[in-house]
């Protein structure tokens, strides 16, 4: 079997409750994991997902 260099990955982070805070905890440590790719994330729209901060955090990232 054959895989690209284009491929998904499942990634799942004990954290005791979904916030914004560890919504950019998780964005670091997938920019850190994947330093030069661009990162694909697919959510569910959560409010924490949209908060100010995080897009703050995204644009760093």
């Amino acid at each position: 079997m054959r895989y690209s260099s284009s491929y998904a990955k499942v990634k799942i982070f004990a954290y005791l409750k979904a916030d914004q805070f560890n919504t950019i905890d998780v964005l670091k440590q997938l920019r850190t994991e994947f330093p030069d790719q661009q990162i694909n994330l697919i959510w569910d729209g959560a409010p924490y997902h949209r908060a100010q901060s995080v897009k703050q955090a995204l644009e760093i990232l």
